[in-house]
Formats: C-alpha cells, sequence, structure tokens
C-alpha cells in the first residue's frame, strides 16, 4: 500500500495538448535599471551572449522636415516659410547627372545659430 501511494504522489496531472508559452513582461531577473554593468541574466548566460559596453546613440546632423519642426518646436508649414524667406538655409545633396536629393534637408548646426540668434 506505501508502494501505491508514493506512486500517486509522484504522478502530476496536466492538461492535453501543447504546453503554454511563458507571458510577454520582463524577465524577473532582468528588470531594467537593476542589472549591474557586466552582469549577464540567466537567460543571456544560456545563450552565450557577452555584456558589452553601452553604445550612445549616434544623433544625425542633417534632419528632415519632420524632425526640424520637432526641433524648433514649430510646424512644419512654418519651417517651410522660414526656408522660403531665407531664414533658413536647405542643404542639397548633388547627385549624378546634375540632380539633387529632393528630400528637404537642414543642418542642426544652423538650426542651432539660428536658435541663439533669436534669443532675447
Amino acid at each position: 500500500m506505501a508502494e501505491r501511494e508514493a506512486k500517486q504522489t509522484l504522478t502530476v496531472i496536466r492538461k492535453p495538448g501543447r504546453p503554454r508559452k511563458p507571458l510577454p513582461g520582463p524577465d524577473p531577473g532582468n528588470i531594467v535599471g537593476t542589472a549591474k554593468a557586466g552582469s549577464l541574466t540567466n537567460t543571456e548566460r544560456n545563450r552565450g551572449v557577452v555584456a558589452s559596453q553601452v553604445v550612445p546613440p549616434v544623433v544625425p546632423r542633417l534632419l528632415d522636415l519632420h524632425e526640424t519642426a520637432r526641433y524648433l518646436s514649430v510646424s512644419e508649414w512654418t519651417v517651410r516659410g522660414l526656408e522660403h524667406a531665407g531664414t533658413l538655409k536647405r542643404t542639397r545633396i548633388p547627385r549624378p547627372q546634375q540632380r539633387e536629393l529632393r528630400k528637404i534637408l537642414f543642418d542642426r548646426y544652423d538650426l542651432d545659430y539660428l536658435i541663439e540668434e533669436w534669443k532675447e
């Protein structure tokens, strides 16, 4: 009878079918801001991932019309008006066969200079 009780305690009742995937969300061992530099989580150790230094994002020097408007905190139409009036200088990128890139681009340094001029 003791064998029968031991056998019943070892059996795990599971639902039939495919096992469920883990719920999406942060790994409890990998909460943002808690990992130390050079430390690996369990998942990274299992995959052979090596921790490296954090590389800062590349900040583009040329901004398109939408990014320029956000940078200056004005509308895109205001940027177009400033460019048409000659206040903002458009950066033209040449292409082969005497053409130029049709995208309207502005230099971040020109925008910073313009902002300094506008200050009272």
